[in-house]
């Protein structure tokens, strides 16, 4: 969801590590369950260098689920609704 994303980007831009990993894992589970698994495994390493204390790694992690998530969404809306993707 958006505000998951929201909460992504403010975690690592505060670089608080167990709000990066309390995201990342909400969107790996409910991106798995609508089956944008590309995002839910992005999600996943996202979590795993959030538990790692690996916060660089974990803020470009942050830029590339948001892009995946991006495309998850307008694939959805094309899906969903017929809205041809941007």
């Amino acid at each position: 969801t958006q505000t998951l994303c929201r909460e992504l980007e403010d975690a690592a831009q505060g670089r608080d590590g167990a709000s990066l990993v309390s995201a990342a894992n909400s969107l790996k589970s409910s991106s798995a369950q609508v089956g944008a698994l590309k995002l839910s495994s992005l999600a996943k390493d996202l979590e795993a260098a959030a538990r790692a204390d690996e916060l660089d790694l974990g803020s470009e992690l942050v830029d590339r689920v948001l892009a995946e998530f991006d495309a998850v969404r307008e694939a959805l809306a094309a899906a969903v609704f017929g809205v041809p993707p941007a």
